[in-house]
């Protein structure tokens, strides 16, 4: 009779997600979702899974073009998705049927810059003031908001810095001198979408014209 070779393997498949990291904020709707794969005897196939934020599937791919044999591998699979929160994982199958499922990872893409404004009663660009004090409203959004820096200057020098995480940020700038000021603003979100404001010019002349009478003006009373 003919001799025949069975191979007993109750040992799963091992696999660890590289890239993306979990709780990443991307800016990029296109994604290499990669894992590193191994296995005893020989790993047959790979899938990714990936969900929306209502655990609704939105991919499915496998790759199952491993050789025989093959003990170890980095796979990747590319995805482009829409704006949006997923989680997502790998099923990984060897070649006497073992099942590994890997951990699940979250990641958030946002491609979308701040939304941004200066608002009331922020001077106009190019506005002359006649006091010293300067009043600035700016408001930001985004979904997921970041930081705002917020920049007064001078022609020669970096008055003020402020950075505040709010949505909507005032600032009072006293005891200015008179000259030519500059203030614009920049906002960026968790992904590193940035958005950056119109650059503000102010002029502060708090100086009264200076008159006088010419030669040949009769003087008073006369």
């Amino acid at each position: 009779t003919a001799t025949r070779t069975i191979t007993q393997d109750r040992t799963a498949p091992k696999a660890t997600l590289i890239s993306p990291d979990n709780a990443s904020y991307l800016n990029n709707q296109t994604q290499n979702y990669t894992v590193n794969l191994s296995d005893n005897i020989g790993i047959k196939n790979a899938t990714l899974y990936i969900y929306n934020l209502t655990n609704g599937l939105v991919n499915i791919t496998a790759i199952t073009n491993f050789a025989e044999n093959t003990l170890n591998a980095v796979a990747g699979i590319v995805v482009n998705l829409a704006d949006g929160v997923y989680t997502w994982l790998y099923k990984v199958f060897d070649w006497a049927g073992n099942l590994f499922t890997t951990e699940t990872r979250t990641l958030t893409i946002d491609t979308t810059y701040p939304a941004i404004n200066f608002t009331s009663p922020t001077p106009m660009n190019n506005s002359y003031l006649n006091g010293n004090s300067v009043s600035v409203n700016i408001s930001v959004s985004d979904t997921n908001l970041g930081s705002t820096i917020v920049v007064l200057s001078n022609t020669s020098t970096l008055i003020n810095t402020t950075t505040s995480a709010a949505a909507s940020i005032f600032l009072n700038y006293t005891s200015l001198s008179d000259g030519i000021y500059y203030i614009n603003f920049t906002t960026n979100d968790s992904a590193g979408n940035m958005n950056v404001s119109q650059m503000r010019t102010l002029t502060i002349d708090t100086t009264n014209p200076q008159i006088n009478y010419g030669n040949g003006t009769l003087n008073d009373k006369v």
